[in-house]
C-alpha cells in the first residue's frame, strides 16, 4: 500500500509526454486526505496543510465515483 504524496504525483506526471499534459487530476477523497497529511508532515509550522487544491497548476478534482484502491473489484 502507498500513500498519496507529492513525490508519487511527480512520478505519475512523468508518464505523460510533454505536449500531452493532464488537464484535471481526478482522485477519491481518501486520496486527497493522504496528500494533505503528507504535506503536513514536512510542513515547518508543525500547523495542517490547507486542503490540496492542485498540483503544478493542475486542478484537482474530487469524486466518490473513483474507487478507494483497498475496496475489493467486483467481477462483471
Amino acid at each position: 500500500g502507498h500513500t498519496l504524496n507529492d513525490d508519487l504525483l511527480s512520478q505519475a506526471l512523468e508518464l505523460f509526454p510533454s505536449d500531452k499534459q493532464p488537464t484535471h487530476i481526478v482522485m477519491h477523497r481518501k486520496a486527497l486526505g493522504q496528500l494533505q497529511r503528507s504535506r503536513t508532515a514536512v510542513n515547518s509550522t508543525g500547523a495542517q496543510a490547507p486542503r490540496p487544491t492542485e498540483y503544478e497548476n493542475i486542478p484537482i478534482i474530487t469524486t466518490d465515483q473513483i474507487k478507494n484502491f483497498t475496496e475489493p473489484l467486483l467481477a462483471a
